[in-house]
């Protein structure tokens, strides 16, 4: 996921700034179906939105887990995948 960001990085700003995007159609095609991929990725082959397990032996911490978790933005950020 952090090689697709950081290669991909440049495309909004160009898009921001020229209105246009230096890419021809099949390569975007391509791109987004690099996308998802990954999305799937994420979604079916992680836990990353889950509680870990660690909390199950110490429930005590899981408070803390959550008020982390809202902070950060987790599952908004999680539903953007």
């Amino acid at each position: 996921i952090d090689r697709s960001i950081a290669r991909t990085r440049n495309i909004p700003e160009a898009m921001a700034s020229t209105g246009e995007v230096g890419l021809s159609n099949r390569h975007v095609t391509r791109m987004m179906g690099e996308l998802f991929v990954l999305r799937n990725q994420v979604n079916l082959e992680t836990d990353i939105l889950d509680t870990p397990e660690l909390f199950w032996e110490y429930s005590v911490y899981e408070p803390l887990y959550d008020h982390c978790r809202q902070h950060l933005d987790v599952d908004r950020r999680g539903d953007i995948f």
